[in-house]
């Protein structure tokens, strides 16, 4: 039997009682300590909340909805991102090539999307200003 597996039976039994303030709990905490280690994560939170609101001041209140909904997305994907990245270097510390490929992966997932949400913002703007 490998070690993994006897810790996994000691492990407590899972509460029976839900407590869904825990979640949160957790959750926010975790938005915390993302917003402290990516700076990025603020950086698209301010893009995202000043173009929906000239989204919103322009009536253009459906394209205002889509831009607060790619800014989640984005900001999802950097927190998977982050947390990807914090595994790699937990599990292998020094420098591995094959953790640079995954690492370099998750980061292109974060890309694609912010990608995406530029071309939504162009488009947004080309919408503001004609």
């Amino acid at each position: 039997m490998l070690e993994s597996d006897k810790e996994i039976k000691n492990l407590p039994e899972k509460s029976v009682i839900y407590n869904p303030f825990k979640s949160v709990y957790y959750a926010s905490r975790g938005v915390y300590v993302g917003f402290c280690r990516e700076p990025n994560l603020l950086l698209q939170t301010v893009i995202g909340v000043l173009s929906s609101l000239v989204l919103i001041y322009n009536n253009l209140y459906l394209l205002a909805l889509v831009d607060i909904v790619m800014m989640f997305f984005t900001l999802s994907s950097e927190f998977l991102n982050t947390a990807i990245e914090t595994l790699c270097d937990l599990v292998h510390p020094t420098y591995s090539l094959k953790v640079k490929i995954i690492k370099d992966l998750a980061a292109a997932g974060v890309w694609m999307i912010a990608l995406a949400w530029l071309v939504f913002l162009i488009y947004s703007g080309y919408q503001v200003l004609s």
